[in-house]
């Protein structure tokens, strides 16, 4: 090995043990680059020699990892290709989405603690980080094409560069930038010293960023670059921008996805079959996870979204599905319907059933003499009468010695609920029959527990209440219907609570708010 090599390795070698913390070198690799360039000159290929000057340049600005790669890469250079050491077939270990992200190269632990703050744990985790707007820089155009306010990528050359130190002792590069065309001038402010070694008077790169004027003079402010050799990943294309956290870069990160991207996306297996992707024209999910994150395109973007769209609504409704086949299977209580009573009930009132009312007032019935836990929504207007068909419900429940809790979101219209239905229960035969009981949050202490004990004991028929029928200290005696009024204002989890305060119960939820049949396909798809 020359000494020149000898010498590269064992800077190399030194900063392996030194854990890449860039002083192998006094003042940093970047100083030894001329050294490297002058005397390789004469042993290697000129392109090789800028390659690895241009990598040692490199170092300073890079963190732990990346100077881990660039390592790795100068020394990839290096070697021919036959004495290059292979990895036997044995150590070679392909990424599968649930390695965590240190399986990456370029990721070490730290980075990977950084991460996690962005709830990135996983190759998979990283693959579904995905951009929340995006850059477009795919325009590349000429300096004397350009206009003030567009977002441009240009290929150009630095001709002079001016760097200044304003009043806060904050730095500022300035850089003339030519085409041939026209000149621009790029000034950023506050570059590491790895990104200010590269902006030399004679290179060439593609930046983008937006174009703005200071005195009559095109300017671009803090543009991206990159070298114009190397696949763009940062400029001259439709850029993705990223939910960041403190320590993760928006380079950084995307290059990190890049990577990840590249090595896991063209094998991952799609789920749904040909079947169903090609007469609804969806991509392939490979296709999909690529261009969500680096879309040549507009079209392909739109594309990605919408494969990627159809497979959350589908894993949505697939989950509703589940519950409505696990409720189905279950066992409920099968009432008897008291038809005198509930006749009685009907004559009692100030009004006649509407047409629509006897017939859900008929479904609602059919369900709960079966041994099937009935699971309902009933959607009308304001005014419609859906309480009275509730009450209609509640009555046979309590007629069969069987308990029904009606749960409403806010104390006043539980309170409203009471007095409107104890009115409709003493004008019948129902009267003495059903023993209400009101369960709100506003009870004292004292009275609370007078409430859970009469609910415990089953002298309570029908509770009603606020959030207060999900509290953990309320035992029912026996809970065999549940209604809840303006549903969309719980959770699922507070329905489902509900629902397990009594074995199997029949379900009643009750909605005010119009809802479009394909929505309410999905949101409510668990219930009939």
């Amino acid at each position: 090995m020359s000494s020149i090599l000898e010498k590269l390795e064992n800077i190399l070698r030194l900063e392996e043990e030194n854990g890449h913390r860039n002083q192998a070198v006094l003042g940093g690799l970047e100083r030894f680059a001329p050294t490297w360039t002058r005397e390789a000159a004469q042993e290697r290929p000129k392109k090789i020699v800028e390659s690895v000057a241009s990598l040692l340049q490199k170092y300073s600005g890079e963190n732990p990892d990346g100077r881990r790669e660039l390592v790795h890469s100068i020394r990839r250079l290096l070697l021919p290709p036959k004495s290059r050491p292979q990895p036997s077939p044995r150590e070679i270990k392909p990424l599968s989405l649930n390695d965590p992200v240190t399986a990456l190269p370029g990721i070490r632990q730290a980075s990977a603690q950084k991460l996690a703050r962005l709830e990135i744990e996983t190759l998979e985790d990283l693959l579904y980080h995905f951009p929340h707007r995006y850059e477009d820089y795919s325009s590349l155009k000429k300096i004397a094409q350009l206009q003030y306010g567009q977002e441009a990528t240009i290929i150009a050359h630095i001709e002079e560069r001016l760097d200044r130190k304003d009043f806060f002792r904050k730095s500022r590069i300035s850089c003339l930038l030519s085409d041939g065309s026209g000149t621009l001038q790029a000034t950023w402010f506050n570059l590491p010293p790895y990104f200010t070694s590269q902006l030399k008077p004679g290179n060439q790169f593609v930046f983008s960023g937006q174009v703005t004027q200071y005195r009559g003079r095109l300017t671009m402010v803090q543009p991206s670059w990159e070298n114009v050799d190397q696949e763009l990943i940062h400029t001259g294309r439709l850029v993705p921008v990223y939910p960041l956290t403190q320590g993760v870069g928006p380079r950084w990160l995307r290059r990190a996805i890049k990577r990840g991207v590249d090595a896991l996306a063209p094998r991952l297996p799609d789920p749904l079959p040909e079947e169903i992707l090609r007469p609804r024209k969806l991509l392939a999910l490979s296709q999909a996870i690529q261009n969500i994150h680096f879309p040549e395109s507009w079209d392909l973007l739109h594309a990605a979204r919408r494969r990627l769209t159809f497979d959350e609504f589908l894993t949505i409704q697939l989950g509703v599905l589940k519950k409505r086949q696990e409720w189905k299977a279950a066992n409920g209580r099968a009432m008897l319907v008291d038809q005198k009573l509930l006749d009685s009930f009907k004559k009692s009132l100030p009004f006649s059933l509407t047409t629509a009312q006897e017939r859900v007032l008929a479904e609602i019935l059919d369900d709960m003499q079966t041994s099937r836990a009935m699971s309902r929504l009933l959607q009308g207007d304001v005014g419609s009468g859906k309480t009275v068909v509730a009450a209609a419900a509640m009555l046979v429940a309590v007629s069969n010695r069987i308990q029904a809790a009606l749960m409403a979101p806010t104390e006043i219209l539980a309170e409203q609920h009471f007095a409107t239905l104890q009115k409709l229960y003493t004008q019948n035969e129902s009267n003495g029959v059903v023993k209400i009981l009101l369960l709100t949050g506003s009870l004292s202490p004292q009275k609370r527990q007078e409430a859970y004990a009469e609910i415990a004991r089953g002298e309570a028929q029908l509770i009603i209440g606020t959030h207060a029928l999900i509290q953990a200290g309320i035992e029912f005696h026996d809970l065999g219907l549940v209604i809840i009024d303006e549903q969309h204002r719980f959770g699922v989890r507070q329905r489902q609570t509900l629902r397990e305060k009594g074995t199997q119960p029949h379900l009643l939820v009750m909605s005010a708010t119009p809802i479009p049949r394909t929505l309410a396909l999905t949101l409510y798809g668990d219930l009939d």
